[in-house]
């Protein structure tokens, strides 16, 4: 609880005083450091489980490969990230992919990450589109975001106003102010609304 509020001591102090920890108190205390930008803490705790005998799970992974992900320790994830199925027999999920996803595109890997998702054994979801549509965004790399845009299209675009309102302003930075109108005609003919407190780029130029 006190992790969720941002109380990270708090919440180390409540966990250390635990007579008892398992994979849920553990996994919490993981999450909380991670988005509290201490990433270092959160993998020595996610070290110290595995050396106490607690098995980490999927809750576990994804708060220990976010961690890295808020680190910009890239090589540190993947490695958590194989040890999944290798080391636990723990098949990654959609959830996971996405979250490897959006650390390379926080380091700037985004052909890491377009191989990791072309890779997939399943084919990617919303998440894992999304993420990669927001790393594409976060470095203007257009030509792969239009891709990433595509796809998440074809799935439920209602559901991720905020990806196109920042594609569109991609599109916009690089100047291609024709894709800009295509869009928001797309957008509009789907019904997607842009989310409250995000600005279209370049919006007088449709005045």
């Amino acid at each position: 609880m006190y992790s969720k509020c941002g109380k990270i001591e708090y919440a180390r102090t409540a966990f250390d005083d635990m007579p008892e920890k398992n994979v849920f108190s553990w996994s919490s205390m993981i999450d909380g450091y991670g988005k509290s930008g201490e990433p270092d803490k959160a993998l020595e705790l996610f070290h110290q489980m595995q050396l106490r005998g607690v098995e980490p799970n999927y809750v576990t992974f994804l708060a220990a490969i976010s961690a890295c992900g808020h680190g910009g320790l890239v090589a540190k994830g993947h490695e958590i990230f194989e040890s999944m199925e290798r080391d636990y027999s723990l098949k990654p999920r959609m959830e996971h992919y996405a979250c490897m996803v959006d650390l390379l595109g926080r380091a700037g890997s985004l052909h890491q990450a377009w191989d990791l998702v072309r890779g997939m054994p399943e084919r990617p979801n919303s998440d894992v589109w999304a993420a990669l549509l927001n790393s594409c965004n976060l470095h203007d790399s257009v030509e792969m975001a239009s891709v990433a845009a595509n796809e998440l299209f074809k799935l439920n675009a209602k559901r991720r106003p905020g990806a196109y309102v920042s594609f569109s302003n991609t599109l916009a930075a690089a100047g291609k102010w024709d894709n800009v109108s295509q869009l928001r005609e797309a957008m509009k003919i789907r019904g997607v609304l842009k989310d409250t407190g995000s600005s279209w780029v370049g919006a007088e130029i449709e005045a």
